[in-house]
């Protein structure tokens, strides 16, 4: 584990939802395998850019990073791994299983609970407001540390297996973030709104330059297909006209030969 202390950002990321997705029916779409498979029972499908954002965090000595999980240490382990590759498992500073949570008395079912960060900071006493972010993908469970929170785009079953950039913006948001002073994080936060503006745009104008060029490709592809069109009744014209001039000649042909034999037939009864 990473040694902390108080000049470090703590960022506590959510699992489910987040980094990953996680369920018991396999995805079928085209083109889409999972990316590890639980004792049977679980199909996990990480979230692009997932392995190159925690890689760059683990190795950023201004960053320390826990992850939240309720699963068994059996089903946790491989998806550590899986995340931060083998080498760097030694390089995450805590695990946070269901301990660090607490009941959520407004929660819609019985079973919702919430982030506890009072549990966390007596477990690891460097975390505390002005130093700590909590990333979800669901508000209701980091609502009581507002000025911490940073909540991203739900990666959902129908997000899976798409061009997802909300944990590459989350890579660009953090490395500028490493790279100025900062006394309290919560200012930081409420400044520096995620996605930035700028980060978001680039990226807008990215999939504007994307869809363009898939746009012109079935352009270019309606084109080649309209001449392939083109050229097949082309062809056939020039196939017909040949079996019409080859009609044609077997048929003067034919009355040839049918006027010689009766030419002929003319004669004998003559004679």
């Amino acid at each position: 584990m990473k040694n902390n202390n108080n000049n470090k950002i703590h960022l506590l990321f959510d699992l489910n939802g987040t980094l990953m997705y996680r369920d018991r029916k396999r995805i079928q779409k085209k083109s889409l395998s999972h990316d590890l498979k639980l004792r049977k029972r679980h199909y996990i499908y990480l979230r692009p850019y997932v392995q190159e954002l925690i890689e760059q965090l683990l190795t950023d000595e201004r960053f320390c990073v826990y992850f939240y999980t309720s699963m068994e240490p059996q089903n946790f382990l491989p998806i550590l791994e899986l995340i931060c590759s083998l080498s760097n498992t030694n390089l995450v500073s805590g695990i946070l299983d269901r301990k660090f949570n607490k009941r959520d008395m407004e929660g819609e079912k019985k079973w919702d609970t919430m982030r506890d960060l009072n549990r966390v900071s007596e477990e690891y006493p460097t975390i505390n407001n002005t130093n700590v972010i909590m990333i979800d993908n669901e508000f209701r469970k980091i609502r009581e540390m507002s000025e911490n929170a940073l909540v991203i785009k739900d990666f959902t079953r129908e997000i899976v297996g798409t061009d997802d950039t909300e944990l590459k913006l989350l890579q660009q948001y953090f490395k500028e973030m490493s790279s100025v002073g900062i006394k309290d994080i919560r200012s930081y936060l409420k400044t520096n709104i995620f996605p930035p503006k700028k980060i978001q745009e680039n990226e807008n104008e990215k999939e504007n330059e994307k869809g363009k060029e898939n746009e012109n490709e079935k352009e270019n592809e309606k084109e080649k297909e309209k001449e392939n069109k083109e050229k097949e009744k082309q062809n056939k014209n020039v196939i017909e006209k040949e079996e019409k001039q080859t009609k044609k000649v077997n048929t003067v042909d034919e009355l040839q030969e049918l006027t010689s034999k009766l030419s002929i037939k003319g004669k004998k009864k003559s004679n």
